[in-house]
């Protein structure tokens, strides 16, 4: 019982106050409202510029994610584009072909300098309307005449930074387009297919689909393979350097 006549007093009480401060309390009410607005509208328009900037956020990273694989497929394009222009190209002479072989005996610079070699070579060649290809006895693709100078032809070689040579490679069956990039301890086959499967000693070739070198001119093995950023992979070669000591070569000329 005498919890309920507090009860009782304290509502007539509430009930008391309430009338008598009526006004009071609207005026409370509406000052409280207001300030709900005027507090909530900022934070309200701050959430709004984070989800703003959290949108933008997301169509950055989603367009630069479009672009590495939009990089990806130019540099499949490319490769593919100008493996088609070869079907235009006049067709290569086989190294084996009787007639198509010039012998030649070389020299180089100095020890130290294997970029270019100097060629003597048995009957001169129009450089003006043909590719001259390098070969060591063995048929390995070594080098490309590049002008004539004094008794001797100047040829470029594989070792040089600048040569530069349409491939392949073989590897399990199936062929890998490749574009091979000359260096002096680090020749390799680059802009491969990123899902390229490449085992070591697989064998790489020039495709003559530039029309500079003869088509399945042998170049080297790959000795090691890497992956760039997923874009695309190169395969380092080794390149048989016994024709060193052989001071002869061949040179296979094709029509540009």
């Amino acid at each position: 019982m005498k919890y309920i006549a507090l009860y009782l007093l304290f509502s007539i009480i509430l009930t008391f106050f309430a009338r008598l401060y009526r006004p009071l309390i609207d005026y409370a009410n509406r000052y409280i409202v207001e300030s709900i607005v005027l507090i909530s509208y900022p934070v309200t328009s701050f959430l709004d510029d984070v989800k703003v900037f959290t949108d933008r956020y997301l169509v950055v990273l989603n367009q630069k994610k479009e672009n590495e694989l939009l990089k990806k497929r130019i540099v499949q394009l490319e490769l593919e584009n100008k493996f088609l222009k070869a079907q235009h190209c006049a067709p290569a002479r086989e190294p084996g072909l009787k007639g198509g072989i010039i012998r030649g005996k070389f020299k180089f610079k100095n020890n130290f300098n294997i970029d270019f070699m100097f060629i003597q070579l048995e009957k001169p060649v129009d450089l003006k309307h043909h590719n001259c290809s390098v070969f060591s006895t063995d048929m390995h693709l070594i080098g490309k005449l590049i002008k004539h100078k004094g008794s001797f032809w100047v040829a470029k070689t594989v070792f040089n930074s600048s040569f530069v040579a349409d491939a392949y490679i073989v590897s399990n069956g199936l062929t890998y387009r490749a574009l091979f990039i000359g260096n002096l301890y680090k020749p390799k086959a680059e802009f491969l297919d990123p899902n390229a499967v490449i085992k070591i000693g697989s064998k790489v070739y020039a495709s003559g689909a530039f029309g500079v070198f003869p088509r399945g001119s042998f170049i080297g093995r790959v000795s090691s393979v890497t992956n760039v950023n997923n874009y695309y992979k190169v395969a380092y070669v080794s390149i048989d350097k016994s024709f060193f000591n052989q001071w002869n070569v061949y040179v296979v000329c094709i029509k540009k």
